[in-house]
C-alpha cells in the first residue's frame, strides 16, 4: 500500500517541490489518501512495516548470510539495493509490488497469513484491471475497424 498517492492528488494539495500530497484538513487526508484506491485502500487489518522500494533496478528473491528474507533489486548482475525483511511471505509480496511498477514508501504487513491475503488481493486487483484495459483496447480497435469499413 503506498503511503501518498502523488499523481492523483488534486493539484491544490501538492506542493512544487516535493511529489508528497499535503492535505490541508481531515477531508482532503482522506481525497488524498484513500478515495483514488477505493479497492485496496483496507486492504491491511494488522500491523505494518514501511519500506521504501526504489524505482530502480529488478527485484529479486536474495539470500545472503545474515539475510534468510531478501530482496535484492539488480540491475543486470549489479545489486542497487538490498531490502532486508523477516519473512518469505513480505518477500513475495514486495517482488510483487515493486515488479508491478510500484516505489516509495509501501507498507507491509507482519503476519504471514495477513500478507498472503493482502497479496492475493493485489494480485486480483492487478489481473481486474489489466482485463479491463484489454476490453478497452478491443472496443477501441473494433471501432477504428468499423471506421475505415465506412470510409
Amino acid at each position: 500500500m503506498v503511503e501518498t498517492v502523488p499523481k492523483l492528488c488534486p493539484p491544490a494539495h501538492q506542493n512544487a517541490n516535493r511529489t508528497q500530497c499535503i492535505p490541508t484538513s481531515v477531508g482532503t487526508i482522506k481525497s488524498c489518501q484513500i478515495s483514488h484506491l477505493p479497492e485496496i485502500a483496507n486492504l491491511f487489518r494488522s500491523g505494518l512495516i514501511r519500506h521504501d522500494l526504489p524505482a530502480d533496478g529488478e527485484p529479486k528473491e536474495h539470500k545472503a548470510l545474515f539475510a534468510s528474507h531478501a530482496v535484492a533489486f539488480k540491475k543486470g548482475k549489479k545489486t542497487l539495493f538490498e531490502l532486508p525483511l523477516q519473512s518469505g511471505c513480505q518477500v513475495k509480496l514486495v517482488i510483487r509490488l515493486a515488479g508491478s511498477g510500484l516505489s516509495g514508501l509501501v507498507r507491509i504487513p507482519h503476519e504471514d497469513a495477513e500478507c498472503q491475503r493482502v497479496s492475493g488481493q493485489y494480485q486480483d486487483f492487478v489481473a481486474r484491471g489489466s482485463q479491463r484495459l484489454w476490453e478497452l483496447i478491443e472496443q477501441r480497435t473494433a471501432d477504428e475497424g468499423d471506421a475505415t469499413k465506412n470510409l
